[in-house]
């Protein structure tokens, strides 16, 4: 019979980087609850937040570096403050509780996720999307802005998953990935859109018409979404849709870094 062998003597084989990741995380959360120490999260419209430094720090870059500092707060902009609250549930959760109304439309700039209407119709569509798509769209911006890599993420997620589920009516629009033409080329979200509508365009039980003039004025303001036009308009609905189109092609990582997405491909 084999010698027992004693627990400091069990050989252990090599972790690999996403466990040794999370037992780093977890030894460091586990040393802030004994030092309990907190960082206030304001917003400019009266709001406040009180949650643990550690967390926070393992969550956003940019607050890291002001604990590093020395400061305990952070103020953030009051069209973000739904955002925040959407943070504040996936810090704890890792994940958002999403509605099912409809919600202020992105083209108006408000992060506001209130229901856009006291009794929302489909016809409310013309001036609103549905609250997934607009909580994913301004959770990505307050990640963005945190530096947030890990809640970016799980943004991108929920809009794949909002987009890509039987909708009553079409919520890709020229009208939306106009305005967020408008956000900066980092802006994975934007690039979502953008390989979306080229993806599946032709099936108008996805992709809203709209008007001519819409999708004229944006193929004259964005230029990386007209040339891709122009490519895919030589493929078929079906040649397109074959190419596969995943939230993680649309991810941020640890260090910032974007990968291609579908219109590099086409």
């Amino acid at each position: 019979m084999s010698k027992k062998r004693k627990p400091d003597e069990v050989s252990v084989t090599e972790e690999d980087p996403i466990t040794q990741k999370s037992r780093s995380d977890a030894k460091t959360l586990l040393k802030s609850a004994r030092e309990n120490k907190d960082f206030v999260l304001l917003v400019d419209n009266g709001s406040k937040w009180t949650l643990p430094q550690a967390l926070l720090s393992l969550e956003s870059k940019l607050i890291k570096r002001k604990i590093a500092s020395g400061s305990s707060e952070h103020y953030t902009n009051r069209h973000l403050a739904s955002a925040v609250e959407l943070w504040v549930q996936w810090l704890h959760t890792r994940s958002y509780h999403e509605e099912d109304f409809i919600v202020p439309d992105i083209s108006l700039y408000s992060g506001s996720l209130a229901p856009h209407t006291p009794d929302p119709t489909p016809d409310d569509l013309d001036i609103g999307i549905i609250y997934p798509i607009k909580a994913a769209l301004v959770a990505w911006h307050l990640g963005d802005r945190l530096e947030s890599p890990r809640f970016q993420n799980y943004a991108m997620t929920r809009l794949s998953h909002a987009l890509n589920h039987k909708l009553p009516t079409p919520q890709a629009s020229a009208r939306i990935l106009y305005h967020l033409s408008f956000l900066g080329s980092h802006w994975m979200p934007l690039r979502f859109f953008e390989d979306f509508l080229l993806r599946n365009w032709g099936d108008w039980t996805v992709i809203e018409r709209g008007d001519a003039q819409d999708w004229a004025d944006l193929l004259r303001r964005n230029d990386r979404f007209r040339l891709g036009f122009v490519h895919a308009s030589i493929w078929s609905l079906e040649h397109r849709r074959a190419i596969e189109m995943k939230a993680e092609q649309y991810f941020v990582d640890e260090e910032g870094e974007r990968p291609p997405s579908i219109l590099d491909f086409i």
